[in-house]
């Protein structure tokens, strides 16, 4: 019964593959009707993103394709914020 909010990482004929920033496992399948949003930009820092924007682009394949290096990713970027 409640909403969540996944990037979606694949999509075949049998439905779509949702995972969210903390998962390691990709749903699937999800079924279109299950989806009812859709992103079209995102506000960070202040600053309105287009999903066409190239660097959200880039950052997006790489999230969305390093679903087992993400444990690392987030230990190597709070090191780094607290340099």
């Amino acid at each position: 019964g409640d909403y969540v909010l996944h990037r979606i990482v694949k999509v075949k004929k049998e439905g779509y593959g949702l995972c969210g920033d903390n998962q390691k496992v990709v749903e699937f399948p999800i079924d279109k009707e299950q989806i009812i949003a859709v992103v079209s930009s995102i506000i960070r820092k202040g600053k309105t993103i287009d999903k066409k924007n190239m660097w959200y682009r880039v950052r997006a394949f790489f999230w969305t394709n390093c679903i087992p290096l993400r444990p690392i990713i987030f230990k190597t970027v709070m090191k780094l914020k607290n340099l």
